[in-house]
């Protein structure tokens, strides 16, 4: 079992007694005993199981957990956005209302929700404080109260097949009572992934059906003959064009011999018997028809011209030929009608089609593949689409994959990239099969595509936005052993440099014979110097990790008071603006990207700018918080920073990572003697409530820190 999402321990003596072994083998026998029924009394649904079978696993389950209310239902996928949902099967009735009903009753998608926990983390969730756990994303509208909540995935070898959950059990719901419905858990599991299985294969068997009943309406609706016969020559199956070609009452034809209805010339029947001996094994040696214009033989001895094609067909062990025919006096008619068709179904298709001749030029062109290249029809007819469409690199593969087509190898699913009149590339996925005329002949190829360029953009943006967090979490990493590293360094040359000479201070002194020692208040007075100088330099490397002020002050005043403290610390005049009002919404992580960087542009316009004076200003306008640090220093030349790395460019670099990792924009704008202005704009997409707008804190509106002397 996978771990689970725990939020609290119930204490075991404010709940009701765990079910024992033979509860839960019991609560298995009766939820599949109730599975059999199903099984033995409807052989066509069988797994796929009644609403009302899975109501009564339903009330099984709520009876051996003591809960008021619950579901069960397996994970499928959206494909429309691409995420899981529960398709229930079983519901409690708790008296919603009728628009809460329709809207959830059968499909639960809102993935902001306690139940959701589960599917998206594929492990037990268990809540007893519903109203305070931050997964849980509300009820609707007549739900009842929720007081506690547990939900159980439902796993078969494969994965997540389904879950089901259940809620207000008496003192609540913990590991154990999990633990001991486990066998019934697994029980419903293997009868969700039945389920699902199930309905896939009457899925498939629906679909089989349902062409093999088009394939039948086709063969009797056809307007050309079709005639299916064994190795013998006897007919098997006849439809009605056939039998009114060759003049046979219906249900006569079956049962007949093929030459005594097909022949090749006059009346010689030998001749005929001659003909199809040869046939048939061309066709059992793999050939793909065969086609002759011969005569149907009428009753009473008359004949009239046909054009047969004749196929081998094989379904198992079983194989029979089939001759499809048309009356040829009538043909020319009916090959413009199908032509016309074909042509009408090829230009209004909304699929990208086009046919290209043996010597590789374009013979037809859609409407659709017209309009996503820009080539008009009359404007691509007669162009040698591998020379003057495909990219480059890809000409010689989509060349021989049109030369396969023609010696007869369809090519399906294969990718090229197209050029456009406008110049630019698109990608189809393309079929290619043989073309062939009215008598058989191949006379080109013909293609079927699809245009996935969206599909393709919006892959290389979903891995570029892979690539960029897996570069900020490597950032992250590095900003922290760099602070790590830091801090190292500074503990190390300063508060333990204090303490060692601290120490050997100590050891001196108490070397010293009681009698011999002169001035102890000397020397305890510079210890003590020593570990007062080590607390100030700890207290210092304490505030760079985690400034104090943020917690207890807020933004504003800790600004202030950075600011304050770099005058003291410097000959320099640090002053802070603050104009952020009370309502401006702000977070702990953006507060720590705010007075780092902050606290980074100080320093650095300390350290380089020369400026007497330095200004921190703190604003909120139309959504967007912004911090600007300026300076009238020396200034430098932007242009030439990632040459001048060694002396501000690792800085300015960390806070640029620090910007990007809030989704904020980080700019500097500078020019040699022009001073420097670092800005950091962050857009507040989300309303805080008023107790963390408060935590900004409040400074005045100008907080000014003069020189010390």
């Amino acid at each position: 079992m996978r771990r689970s999402l725990l939020e609290a321990t119930v204490p075991a003596d404010t709940a009701p007694p765990l079910p024992d072994r033979i509860d839960v083998l019991e609560a298995v026998e009766e939820v599949q005993a109730g599975y059999l029924r199903i099984v033995r009394s409807d052989p066509l649904a069988q797994q796929a199981m009644a609403a009302d079978e899975w109501q009564e696993i339903l009330e099984v389950v709520l009876r051996l957990t003591a809960s008021d209310f619950g579901f069960i239902g397996a994970i499928l996928d959206d494909p429309d956005i691409g995420l899981p949902y529960l398709q229930n099967y079983a519901v409690s009735n708790i008296a919603w209302d009728d628009e809460t009903r329709r809207t959830y009753g059968l499909q639960f998608k809102n993935l902001d929700t306690l139940f959701s926990a589960a599917i998206t983390s594929q492990s037990v969730v268990i809540s007893n404080d519903p109203e305070t756990d931050p997964r849980a994303g509300g009820t609707p509208a007549g739900h009842p109260h929720l007081e506690s909540f547990l939900g159980v995935p439902l796993n078969d070898r494969d994965g997540m097949v389904g879950m089901f959950g259940v809620a207000n059990r008496p003192g609540g719901y913990d590991e154990r009572l999990v633990e001991a419905i486990g066998p019934l858990t697994r029980a419903i599991a293997n009868l969700v992934s039945t389920r699902s299985a199930t309905n896939e294969r009457i899925e498939i068997e629906r679909e089989q059906q349902l062409k093999s009943l088009l394939i039948k309406t086709i063969v009797e609706e056809a307007g050309q003959g079709i005639i299916a016969f064994d190795r013998e020559g006897i007919v098997q199956i006849a439809n009605p064009a056939a039998e009114q070609i060759v003049d046979r009452a219906p249900g006569t034809l079956v049962g007949e011999r093929v030459q005594d209805c097909i022949g090749v010339s006059g009346h010689r029947r030998a001749t005929t018997v001659a003909w199809m001996k040869k046939v048939v094994p061309q066709l059992e040696a793999g050939k793909h028809s065969v086609s002759r214009e011969v005569y149907a033989l009428r009753k009473r001895g008359a004949r009239i011209p046909i054009h047969v094609s004749f196929h081998r067909v094989t379904h198992g062990a079983e194989t029979l030929f089939v001759a499809v025919f048309g009356d040829l006096t009538g043909m020319a008619l009916e090959l413009a009608r199908v032509k016309h068709d074909a042509e009408r179904l090829i230009e209004t298709a909304n699929a990208p089609i086009f046919a290209v001749d043996k010597t590789g030029r374009i013979s037809e062109w859609n409407d659709k593949v017209s309009r996503i290249t820009g080539f008009p029809r009359n404007e691509a007819l007669g162009r040698p689409f591998v020379d003057s469409m495909v990219l480059e690199s890809e000409k010689d593969r989509v060349a021989g994959v049109l030369s396969a087509a023609l010696l007869g190898e369809d090519v399906s699913d294969y990718a090229a990239t197209i050029q456009t009149k406008d110049g630019c590339l698109i990608r189809l996925l393309l079929s290619t099969t043989a073309r062939t005329d009215d008598h058989g002949r191949v006379i080109g190829t013909i293609c079927v595509g699809q245009d996935i360029s969206e599909r393709l953009r919006a892959e290389e943006h979903r891995n570029s936005l892979l690539q960029e967090r897996a570069r900020l979490i490597r950032r992250l990493h590095r900003m922290s052993e760099d602070q790590q590293r830091s801090v190292v360094y500074d503990l190390h040359d300063g508060p333990a440099q204090l303490l060692a000479g601290a120490n050997m201070l100590l050891q001196d002194y108490l070397a010293r014979p009681g009698d011999s020692v002169k001035r102890p208040r000397e020397t305890l007075s510079a210890v003590q110097g020593h570990v007062q100088a080590a607390l100030v330099g700890v207290q210092r490397i304490m505030a760079v990790l985690r400034p104090a002020d943020l917690d207890d002050l807020g933004t504003a005043m800790a600004l202030k008071e950075l600011c304050e403290d770099s005058s003291r610390r410097t000959n320099a005049t640090v002053r802070f603006y603050n104009e952020i009002a009370r309502d401006c919404p702000i977070d702990e992580s953006t507060e720590i990207v705010v007075y780092r960087i902050a606290q980074e542009a100080v320093n650095n316009a300390l350290r380089h700018s020369g400026a007497s004076q330095i200004d921190v200003r703190l604003w909120c306008e139309e959504g967007i918080l912004t911090l600007e640090v300026a300076d009238q220093g020396v200034g430098f030349d932007s242009p030439s920073l990632p040459a001048d790395r060694r002396r501000y460019g690792m800085g300015l670099a960390g806070m640029r990572e620090r910007a990007e990792m809030i989704d904020a924009r980080f700019a500097i704008r500078s020019a040699p003697g022009e001073g420097t202005a670092v800005t950091l704009s962050i857009p507040l997409t989300a309303v805080a409530p008023p107790e963390c707008a408060n935590h900004l804190g409040q400074a005045p509106n100008e907080a000014e820190s003069q020189d010390p002397s």
